[in-house]
């Protein structure tokens, strides 16, 4: 089996495109479903198939037989995309035929683990790409669309994910504005009067800068948006209180840190605003983080004593320098996918090494029944014991026999030399297991192979 990745990215596609093509967890399930049910009853050039939706990228992975089935699976792919997301004819529309990516076996195997691993993400080493790599292949075995090729390559992106967050730092340095800016808050928290965080805004930016400060420190939090529904929501999963934009005034009053991150398209907190707010604080400090554009903060707060005003521009080389050592990090974490990749490839080329065992395994033991049964047919006047004998010497036997070259033969399913030992052991045991060699293998030096690793 080949797998086979058709989709489209921030890199490669606008964001009017992609969300287009955008897929909520209803309709990938719907068409996912479609496709288990179709693909036994109709002549898909597909045997599996999973798609991974996410803000930055809308992918499908799938699995065909051989490599003159690559394109049409491809295709078929497109497909299935444009039927669930355009007019359900199944036209491909012209941006998304001229805009997507197509990759196949081991590149597309590489591509999910770079993925996983945060390495193709708009921010570097991005964590919750790799939840959404598992959700989406777990919704596709949910719907019986998946099969052991696309199993095979979501363990390994899974691995591959994992093990570069716990093995390199990609993802431990902060690499977006919310996230600095939550850092720079702890770092300032010390020169507060308190811990009264006022969010202005409830989207993304507002969700992660309150995660990051109240996994690390205790925080009171109220939250400020233009409806109490997005206040609320985001209310219950930070443990906080959600006002409306009209209760600023004494929400401010209270504070010790605002941080900023509303979709406005103009200054929401005005010079007004905090002058009137910082009269009601004595000499009580207060941090203002904007980490809006365009900005919610008029920019004259600054003049205003007591407030200390940090911006999107000024928390930029914050952010480069965290994306910076997050960038020293990918030559580690690309070795770490290509290990995952050649383990994946070693791990297939081994499956038929080890058919082959199990085959050869099977066909003596159908030979020691038969030649067991055949002496006891010889010897009809035996009694039970040793009949019982017999076939417990013969168990035996056969036992000590097979079990080193099989030991060996197994061990050789991970070394890299499995294709060559398979056909090496076709041809040795064809007369044993009526399996010949296949006409396109043929049997040559086995390359650096160790000695004693011979059957």
């Amino acid at each position: 089996m080949i797998v086979v990745c058709v989709g489209v990215d921030y890199r490669t596609t606008p964001l009017a495109v992609r969300e287009r093509t955008a897929f909520s967890i209803a309709e990938a399930k719907a068409l996912l479903g479609d496709f288990a049910a179709r693909r036994f009853g109709e002549a898909l050039p597909l045997d599996e198939l999973a798609l991974l939706s996410t803000c930055n990228r809308v992918e499908l992975y799938g699995a065909v037989r051989d490599e003159s089935a690559i394109t049409p699976g491809a295709d078929a792919m497109l497909r299935l995309l444009s039927r669930a997301r355009g007019d359900g004819s199944g036209d491909v529309p012209g941006d998304v035929a001229q805009l997507r990516y197509v990759v196949s076996g081991p590149d597309a195997e590489r591509h999910l683990c770079r993925v996983a691993a945060g390495l193709e993400s708009q921010i570097l080493g991005e964590a919750e790409v790799l939840g959404q790599v598992a959700d989406a292949f777990a919704l596709a075995r949910g719907e019986g669309a998946t099969g052991p090729a696309l199993e095979a390559i979501c363990d390994a992106a899974l691995r591959a994910g994992r093990r570069a967050r716990t093995e390199t730092s990609i993802g431990r340095n902060p690499a977006s504005v919310s996230s600095v800016a939550a850092d720079l808050a702890l770092t300032l928290a010390s020169s507060l009067h308190g811990r009264q965080l006022l969010l202005v805004g409830a989207g993304k930016m507002a969700r992660i800068a309150a995660e990051r400060l109240t996994a690390r420190d205790v925080w009171t939090i109220t939250i400020a948006s233009r409806t109490l529904e997005s206040a609320g929501a985001l209310a219950d999963r930070v443990g906080g209180e959600p006002i409306a934009l009209d209760a600023l005034p004494s929400a401010l009053a209270l504070a010790d840190l605002v941080i900023a991150c509303s979709a406005a398209s103009e200054p929401i907190v005005s010079y007004a605003l905090v002058r009137s707010a910082m009269r009601q604080r004595g000499d009580r400090p207060l941090v203002i983080l904007d980490i809006a554009v365009p900005r919610d903060v008029d920019p004259a707060v600054r003049g205003i004593p007591g407030v200390r005003l940090f911006d999107v521009d000024e928390l930029r080389p914050r952010v480069e320098a965290s994306l910076s050592r997050r960038r020293s990090e990918i030559p580690r974490v690309a070795a770490i996918v290509e290990q995952e990749v050649q383990q994946l490839a070693a791990r297939r080329h081994g499956a038929g090494l080890l058919n082959v065992v199990d085959a050869w395994r099977w066909s003596v033991e159908e030979t020691r029944r038969r030649e067991v049964q055949r002496a006891l047919c010889a010897l009809p006047d035996v009694d039970d014991r040793v009949r019982e004998s017999l076939e417990r010497l013969s168990v035996s036997l056969v036992k000590r026999l097979l079990d080193e070259p099989s030991r060996r033969l197994r061990a050789e399913a991970a070394n890299g030399h499995a294709d060559v030992y398979a056909a090496f052991a076709r041809r040795l045991f064809a007369g044993e297991t009526g399996a010949e060699p296949s006409p396109a293998t043929h049997l040559s030096p086995v390359p650096h192979a160790p000695t004693d690793a011979r059957a």
